[in-house]
């Protein structure tokens, strides 16, 4: 990316509307050590310090990525994605021109660490190395010294062809940018192809697809469009199944809880039925006419550039560059002020000022082992959790007389406490639900 503001932009304007996505970059915006300028909506996965990472990798909401913090430097970023067929690791590489050590060590332990234990491993890198085995004009020391290193992995070239993935404003061009697969994965890489879309970075995109099947469609319910009318007909239907003996125990105390729930739920599933997200609802707010037309006169500018190489097709090419640069921060500008002058209410207020606030680095994920390591996934790090609050539990606690512990003041107490539309939990209960519970006998 250049650590470009544009180039960053336009990426964003690219993905608008993507259901799944996975982006691996190199030298993105740095800003106060942190990736800047990306569509929060999805996640990003970055090592953060004071110099700021050299690569990243964002996915979309859609898929289920853990980070491999074992392998995290400000150079390599990598993580596990699960599909349907299989677990995938991902990862994003920068290799400096100027390192000594090539490929670099967190590299190398990525892929024996995919590589013993059979987990399938696509790497997109900026190699900064010349092959003609992916493409180069010709070959250079690093470029045999990294082809000498995966003779001896199970990793596999996916480039395809020659186009340049490379070209600076000084008409410079070559393939510098390699990906790799590994055996256990490569017939499922698909597509692969430099796009001559305009990155306005000096490196070009890079796609391709890989089959693994299709990802679960997120849902959601609104309770605002929910028919409440039809909701009271059919819960006074329900509880009418639910007994009202005396509560004697907290075992009774517990089924009874279960069974109106389960009432609650299955009456709000059938008057607020389930509505799918639509990736392409909301656009890029900031992206107009005229940017699309400035967008449209530089690829003109670059494909004359790109024929016919002399100094008046060089200077078009830089003109539109920095008109089209020049349009595009004055629209962002304009759309956040416009945003921000039409909030008049506290409510507004107090969103706006979460997501200034918010900051999206910290997150559910590995936990730090005893050993040093890191948990590899979920399930290791809930596992983890278990065992370290376990011996915390006090089993020696007689339970207090229910009838002293659960009243019906405290029961209105704590549903009064919740605001409309609150949800309790994982559970689907809204605070119009539960005050239905208090025309039950006690």
């Amino acid at each position: 990316m250049e650590h470009s503001k544009t180039a960053t932009a336009v990426l964003n304007k690219r993905n608008m509307g993507n259901n799944a996505y996975v982006i691996l970059m190199q030298e993105p915006y740095i800003y106060n050590g942190k990736v800047m300028g990306l569509n929060r909506k999805g996640k990003i996965h970055e090592h953060v310090g004071p110099q700021g990472s050299r690569a990243s990798i964002i996915t979309s909401t859609s898929i289920d990525a853990w980070p491999l913090l074992d392998f995290w430097s400000r150079d390599l970023i990598a993580i596990r994605t699960r599909w349907p067929s299989d677990d995938v690791v991902l990862a994003s590489g920068y290799l400096p021109g100027d390192e000594n050590i090539f490929p670099s060590r967190e590299m190398i332990r990525l892929i024996n660490y995919c590589e013993n234990n059979s987990i399938p491993l696509v790497l997109g890198c900026d190699a900064n190395a010349h092959h003609t085995s992916w493409g180069s004009s010709n070959t250079n020391l690093r470029g045999e010294m990294f082809v000498d290193f995966l003779m001896t992995t199970n990793m596999f070239v996916v480039n395809k062809g020659h186009k340049p993935t490379f070209m600076d404003g000084m008409g410079r061009e070559e393939v510098l940018d390699v990906t790799l697969a590994s055996s256990n994965i490569l017939e499922k890489v698909e597509s692969w192809e430099v796009s001559s879309e305009a990155s306005f970075s000096d490196h070009n995109y890079i796609t391709f697809c890989i089959k693994m099947g299709a990802l679960e469609r997120h849902s959601f319910r609104n309770p605002k469009k929910a028919d409440w009318s039809k909701f009271n007909i059919l819960l006074d239907e329900k509880l009418d199944s639910v007994s009202t003996t005396t509560i004697e125990n907290p075992d009774i105390l517990e089924v009874r809880v279960r069974e109106v729930t389960q009432c609650m739920v299955e009456t709000f599933q059938i008057t607020c039925p389930e509505k799918y997200l639509d990736p392409n609802r909301r656009g890029c707010s900031w992206w107009n006419l005229e940017l699309t037309v400035l967008r449209q006169e530089f690829k003109r500018a670059l494909r004359k550039y790109r024929y016919l190489k002399n100094d008046n097709n060089k200077n078009n090419l830089k003109t539109c560059r920095n008109c089209f640069k020049k349009a595009l921060r004055k629209s962002k500008l304009n759309a956040w002020r416009q945003y921000t002058s039409e909030i008049a209410s506290v409510p507004q207020s107090a969103r706006i000022y979460k997501i200034l606030t918010k900051d999206k680095h910290k997150s559910m994920g590995p936990i730090e082992l005893p050993s040093g390591k890191y948990t590899g996934s979920m399930e290791e790090s809930l596992s983890q959790l278990l065992e370290m609050h376990r011996s915390e539990i006090d089993h020696s606690r007689k339970d207090d007389d229910v009838s002293n512990v659960v009243t019906e003041e405290k029961v209105k107490l704590a549903i009064d406490s919740f605001t409309p539309f609150k949800a309790a939990g994982n559970l689907p209960i809204l605070r119009t639900l539960e005050r239905m519970l208090l025309f039950i006998n006690w």
